[in-house]
């Protein structure tokens, strides 16, 4: 094993100078960070503490009463579609329905937040004021990507420290300004997809952001994830949460460990992606242009069709259907530029931390599907936008063109889709309409010869629907 800055050899840093460095170099030198006079250094950042608060409770079981009956118009024939995993089956576009404002729907807020008025603000903590902005003058150029081989292989260990790339000739001014950009967290979700995990990191780590931690959270894993990852970047944080929590409250780990970290933002990245190496980059920058910003995502392409575009951000027609944008459209560039999107998907969505203090992080209700777009949703109800990057590229290996749902996918998609239109009060037209497509689907599985091989399906969606009117929710019990 080589030298390591600061222990010795040639990263020691001592009285005793190389004649070669410049004398002003010497004076701007920091003793608390040890740097190694070579083309990768790995540069430490003093660390932050932070009291840490426990999550509020959940909230209690919701009864099937409609209790809004003042429900938006709805076109005739409007209907549920069922959902795939990752987001729905495409609809018709339109505005996003009338979201009332009302304080009771922030799943895990620690504590009352301060409201803003007038224009959205994007927090309250002292120090987001004295955030410097870089003009993006040192961005680097976006480059075209069709060859997916080239963006793994990153030998180097990510970051319980701060992960950097240095050239020959930088400066510790230039040290500093790179430790200035805004602290992001990306918080990896895995439960027995080893190989994906470690193939994430390694396109994340090919040109890894100035000012980054990498945590890997493990939901019990039966094939070695927590080791292999240990192994394999030893300086990567490792969390095992003792169990299958579920996405959103696996993720709420995460994001309480980032609250700790004082982040300003985290980025939720499924393990079996690959990404851009500079897509990070491209939503800070974004981020920090507009604060009104509460969620970005970067544009979706399929893994197996790299040129195919899988998500160019979550809409909701006026009938509470959800539908991902220019999903199975071949990228000629018509989403080339960034635009507000009502959700995005939560294969990878960037989340400002100012905003999870206000209104809460994930519901573990929904345990898995939806809970991204009820968490955008609370967000816009507090006054904040969403935003897709473009410039910011990403390739998700699930949800393929042939993909085909599970009975478990089936009721979950069902119950918490039935769960976020009450939730957020869309009112007795579309609540009863979704139940009506899931009726006619049920009939259609019983009755119909073709579909009568649906009957695993045809039971798991029957049970999504009696959970729902029990106020049953959390982990599904198959």
């Amino acid at each position: 094993m080589g030298d390591r800055p600061g222990r010795g050899g040639a990263g020691r840093a001592t009285n005793h100078r190389d004649h070669r460095v410049p004398a002003a170099r010497r004076q701007r030198h920091r003793p608390h960070r040890a740097l190694a006079q070579c083309p990768d250094r790995l540069v430490q950042e003093p660390g932050h503490r932070r009291r840490t608060r426990q999550p509020g409770r959940l909230h209690g079981a919701l009864q099937c009463l409609l209790d809004d009956p003042r429900a938006p118009g709805l076109p005739a024939g409007a209907q549920h579609l069922p959902r795939a995993p990752g987001g729905a089956r495409r609809g018709r576009a339109g505005a996003l329905p009338a979201l009332p404002r009302h304080r009771d729907l922030a799943a895990g807020a620690s504590r009352p937040q301060p409201e803003h008025g007038g224009a959205a603000h994007p927090g309250h903590r002292a120090f987001d004021a004295r955030r410097q902005r870089l003009d993006g003058g040192g961005r680097q150029r976006h480059r075209a990507h069709h060859r997916l081989g080239r963006l793994g292989g990153h030998p180097a260990g990510g970051r319980v420290l701060v992960l950097r790339r240095c050239r020959d000739g930088d400066d510790a001014a230039a040290e500093g300004d790179a430790l200035s950009r805004p602290r992001v967290c990306v918080l990896i979700l895995n439960r027995d997809r080893r190989e994906d995990t470690l193939a994430c990191l390694s396109s994340l780590l090919a040109r890894p952001y100035a000012n980054l931690d990498v945590v890997v959270l493990d939901n019990a894993s039966s094939d070695g994830t927590a080791a292999a990852v240990r192994a394999a970047y030893p300086r990567i944080q490792v969390i095992e949460t003792g169990g299958n929590l579920g996405y959103a409250a696996g993720n709420n780990v995460g994001l309480e460990w980032a609250r700790r970290q004082e982040a300003d933002y985290a980025l939720l990245l499924n393990e079996d992606t690959i990404v851009d190496p500079d897509f990070i980059s491209h939503l800070v920058d974004a981020a920090q242009a507009r604060p009104e910003l509460a969620f970005l995502g970067p544009l979706v392409y399929h893994y197996s069709e790299p040129e195919v575009i899988q998500s160019a951000g979550g809409m909701i027609a006026p009938d509470w259907r959800t539908f991902h944008r220019g999903q199975n459209e071949r990228d000629h560039g018509q989403y080339a530029r960034p635009s507000e999107a009502d959700w995005v998907s939560g294969c990878a969505i960037f989340m400002r931390m100012s905003v999870v203090e206000r209104i809460g992080m994930l519901d573990p209700a929904f345990f898995i599907y939806s809970e991204e777009v009820d968490w955008c949703l609370r967000a816009r109800r507090a006054g904040f936008l969403g935003l897709v990057v473009p410039a910011a590229r990403i390739w998700h290996k699930g949800v393929r063109r042939d993909y085909a749902p599970s009975p478990r996918v089936t009721y979950l998609s069902a119950r918490n889709h039935l769960r976020l239109l009450h939730k957020h009060r869309a009112g007795a037209r579309a609540l009863l309409g979704a139940m009506a497509g899931d009726l006619r689907t049920l009939a259609s599985w019983s009755i119909r010869p073709r579909w009568r091989d649906q009957r695993a399906h045809r039971d798991a969606l029957a049970r999504a629907m009696v959970d729902f009117c029990r106020g049953s929710f959390g982990p599904p019990p198959f």
